[in-house]
């Protein structure tokens, strides 16, 4: 169901989401969580973009976690 609604300055989008009917409310609904969906997606890609590390760099901090954890007696949990 299409509605038309115009806008003008004076009114606020509260207004205007208060005319509208369910249905159209549910269509804002979905399609505002499918931009928020997307963008968090973006962000969390852009959050695990590669970084320097070396294979050099992660094997001497896996030999550093490991000395501590055998240290600490806590290589087996």
């Amino acid at each position: 169901m299409k509605t038309k609604v115009r806008v003008d300055a004076s009114s606020n989008l509260t207004d205007v989401l208060q005319k509208l009917s369910n249905a159209d409310k549910y269509e804002i609904y979905k399609f505002l969580k499918k931009q928020l969906f997307k963008d968090q997606m973006e962000n969390l890609w852009t959050s695990f973009q590669p970084n320097d590390l070396s294979m050099e760099d992660i094997t001497e901090l896996v030999e550093e976690v490991r000395q501590e954890r055998y240290i600490s007696g806590k290589q087996n949990i």
